[in-house]
């Protein structure tokens, strides 16, 4: 009777439960992105899942769910199991959905538990060659001189790049006339044809094209010069007050998660963040490795003074969505490059 009760307790549900979560991971990770294919997030996603797959010993599948700004995604994640096996590649463009898309029927905060911090991407503003814009006091005397006849495209109302855009514009004392895209490499495309005349994007989207002599880069934002880029003037150098839009982008889980996973999972983005390759393909691609302490604590507060700042940010410029059937489009791309 012993050895059967014994048998009994090894077999129970609860029992296998706790011996999966100790044997973490028993089969392939889904990682989801709120991308399509061939963007900037994606590159970052197939280089996370490849380098935290081969410390965690099981393939990392990349899933993508493009669609309202990356919340599409999250909101998929947050309605998973918890149980380790379904992550999200998020970004700022998620803690802005409240605010945004009263509709959406999840909470970043509530619903999603932090992983780990993978990198930040100081955006870069680039004008058209069309303009005889050479670099930020030429954009603010034409501004001046021509109130809201220069556009600032993006890639979707209420995405980082139309935020910072806002900012911008108050900071400057100009006004731009702001133009929403499916995607940077929609806005990128209009830019070089002379449809838009400045636009905040990620590096990595630009690069080819600055280049190329096909956009000319006015200045980096974030707080230092980028080794991609290393003419270019960051923020504090051209005379702007702040000196740190960087995106950001981490990992994180639905809430409920075993903490036994979620430090497993930790342990695997900070291992793979120490490999030089995975380092130097990030460096290549625009995007700063995450350094120092990268805790789930540590990310949480990022989170969490992310929400106070950005979301302040939607309210205070009354940013909505211009039509989110126009907008988005079936294919649901909007934010997706980048994921910002």
């Amino acid at each position: 009777m012993a050895v059967l009760a014994m048998l009994a307790t090894l077999l129970s549900p609860q029992s296998a439960a706790a011996d999966n979560t100790a044997d973490f991971p028993l089969r392939p990770i889904r990682l989801v992105i709120g991308a399509p294919p061939c963007g900037e997030t994606d590159t970052l996603a197939r280089l996370v899942a490849e380098y935290i797959g081969e410390d965690l010993g099981q393939p990392v599948i990349v899933d993508y769910k493009p669609g309202a700004a990356t919340n599409f995604a999250a909101e998929a994640v947050a309605r998973s199991e918890p149980d380790g096996y379904t992550i999200l590649l998020g970004g700022r463009a998620n803690i802005t959905h409240r605010t945004m898309y009263p509709w959406i029927k999840y909470d970043y905060a509530r619903d999603l538990m932090p992983l780990g911090l993978v990198g930040t991407v100081p955006p870069i503003l680039v004008a058209g060659m069309h303009t005889p814009i050479n670099g930020m006091q030429d954009l603010v005397r034409m501004a001046q001189e021509r109130p809201g006849e220069l556009t600032c495209g993006s890639v979707g109302s209420g995405s980082s790049s139309h935020l910072i855009c806002e900012i911008l514009m108050e900071l400057l004392g100009v006004e731009l006339r702001h133009v929403p895209y499916r995607g940077s490499a929609a806005a990128l495309t209009n830019m070089i044809g002379g449809r838009i005349d400045v636009q905040i994007t990620a590096p990595a989207a630009a690069l080819p094209y600055i280049r190329a002599g096909k956009l000319r880069p006015l200045v980096i934002l974030g707080p230092v010069r980028l080794p991609t880029l290393p003419e270019v003037p960051a923020l504090p150098e051209v005379g702007i007050p702040g000196d740190d839009y960087r995106l950001w982008f981490g990992l994180l889980a639905p809430t409920g998660t075993p903490a036994q996973v979620v430090e497993r999972l930790n342990q695997s983005i900070n291992t793979a963040l120490q490999n030089p390759k995975m380092v130097e393909t990030m460096v290549q691609i625009g995007v700063d490795p995450a350094t120092g302490p990268n805790s789930p604590a540590e990310f949480k507060k990022l989170i969490v003074s992310e929400i106070t700042l950005w979301t302040g940010v939607v309210r205070k410029h009354s940013v909505r969505p211009v039509d989110l059937a126009g907008e988005w489009g079936e294919d649901g791309e909007s934010g997706a490059d980048g994921g910002n």
